[in-house]
């Protein structure tokens, strides 16, 4: 009678026993994956709001900023032009110096500074948007791994990410009612 080796007598075993241990290295690879990537993805959303904080708290300062140098310009622009018209153009001695404004230069008011204004206004909106979109896509793809497999099965317990996203209340109304009626733009 023929002797049967170890490895005839016990290859299904072993065979069942290899299977079984890569699923569990697989497995335990793929949780390990998938916590880390929710640990990176929860502590990039709360650095993202940071970021999104410090851009919404400069932007406000630098357009008010920047409208109090408009509303300072205009002010004295107004004080000089005034005190400077009345200097120039007050006939005291009868020696007919109303007319002179006609051949003489007179201080013009330089509107770039409220083209400035606006584009700065418009450029720091438009990048505070463009962060609060980052914020949202974040929020999405770690969403989307909680109900998707694979990544529903590693990361059950966790809870579904909520970014707070800044809004006007008009914006909150329309979305309520489903409405914008005031379309007028200067009201």
């Amino acid at each position: 009678m023929e002797s049967k080796s170890f490895w005839q007598k016990n290859k299904a075993a072993i065979i069942g026993g290899g299977i079984a241990l890569l699923f569990i290295i697989i497995y335990a690879g793929m949780s390990i994956s998938y916590n880390n990537y929710a640990n990176r993805t929860e502590v990039a959303a709360e650095e993202k709001v940071k970021a999104c904080k410090v851009d919404y708290d400069a932007m406000w300062k630098v357009i008010q900023q920047q409208a109090g140098v408009v509303d300072k310009y205009q002010e004295s622009f107004k004080e000089i032009y005034s005190d400077l018209i009345d200097g120039r153009y007050s006939d005291k001695d009868g020696q007919g110096q109303f007319m002179m404004w006609i051949q003489e230069h007179n201080p013009t008011f330089d509107p770039s500074m409220f083209n400035r204004l606006m584009n700065t206004i418009e450029s720091m909106r438009t990048d505070f948007a463009t962060r609060q979109k980052e914020l949202i896509a974040i929020e999405q793809d770690y969403n989307q791994a909680l109900v998707t497999f694979p990544g529903s099965w590693f990361l059950s317990g966790r809870k579904k990410m909520e970014v707070t996203i800044i809004t006007s209340e008009k914006t909150e109304k329309v979305y309520e009612t489903g409405q914008e009626n005031d379309v007028e733009l200067f009201n």
